[in-house]
């Protein structure tokens, strides 16, 4: 579990430093941006982890680190639901819309892109 932690903080930093950065006017496009990129590394985790040979390319500690740890953090999914309560709040349809159906259609593409990419040779 300590792997875990210690890439959810790394994560978790990461992540607020580039909310902070960008500025409470882009906090939904931020977080969107990070939710694709989280999708596309974790994608590249499970494609990397093994050979189609079955052998281990990377460690357990490894994958926990960076697909839990990092990945969970970069990408929380009360960011997403808090986005979704504040536009259903604002009756704003259109960002409920967007965020509703943007966000997980665009990760899940993201996650097929890195899976693609992390299991090549």
């Amino acid at each position: 579990m300590r792997y875990v932690a210690v890439g959810a903080v790394a994560g978790a930093a990461a992540r607020w430093g580039v909310l902070v950065a960008a500025g409470a006017r882009w906090t939904t496009a931020v977080e969107l941006a990070l939710t694709v990129i989280a999708a596309l590394m974790g994608g590249m985790l499970v494609g990397r982890r093994r050979t189609r040979a079955g052998e281990r390319r990377l460690t357990v500690h490894q994958y926990l680190l960076l697909g839990a740890g990092w990945c969970g953090a970069l990408a929380p999914f009360s960011a997403f639901a808090l986005r979704m309560a504040e536009a259903l709040d604002r009756g704003d349809v259109a960002q409920l819309a967007a965020v509703g159906l943007g966000t997980p259609a665009a990760a899940a593409v993201a996650a097929g892109i890195g899976y693609r990419l992390g299991s090549r040779p």
